[in-house]
């Protein structure tokens, strides 16, 4: 790995660290959680944490590789706030859902996430 990658690879393996660990932290799987009703595709529970460990990984590679192949220096300044917004989006959801148990907020809030998804 050339030296051009290493503070890419740091910053986004680090920015997907934070943004899981917060993320885990405020995802609460109590019993208001277990009171919704699932639908019967929902993936067993440690289908989750392998599923958004996959999520996280892919999302910094994908990071390191736009900010690799971004032809200028405000063009790497946008994808590093697309991505930091698209990770601010899925704390909020988190929290929208697990903290503030409002579904439809959460369900709201997924719209603009899966725009910044559009975005990226």
């Amino acid at each position: 790995m050339s030296r051009t990658w290493i503070l890419p690879s740091v910053l986004a393996a680090l920015a997907a660290l934070g943004v899981a660990m917060l993320g885990m932290t405020i995802t609460d799987l109590g019993p208001w959680y277990r009171s919704l009703e699932q639908p019967a595709w929902a993936p067993a529970d440690p289908v989750y944490g392998a599923a958004w460990t996959l999520i996280f990984a892919l999302a910094a590679a994908s990071a390191v590789l736009a900010w690799r192949a971004a032809p200028s220096r405000r063009d790497v300044e946008t994808i590093i706030g697309l991505f930091a917004l698209n990770g601010f989006l899925n704390i909020l959801w988190s929290l929208l859902f697990f903290q503030a148990r409002r579904p439809d907020w959460a369900l709201g809030e997924l719209v603009v996430l899966w725009l910044s998804i559009v975005l990226l």
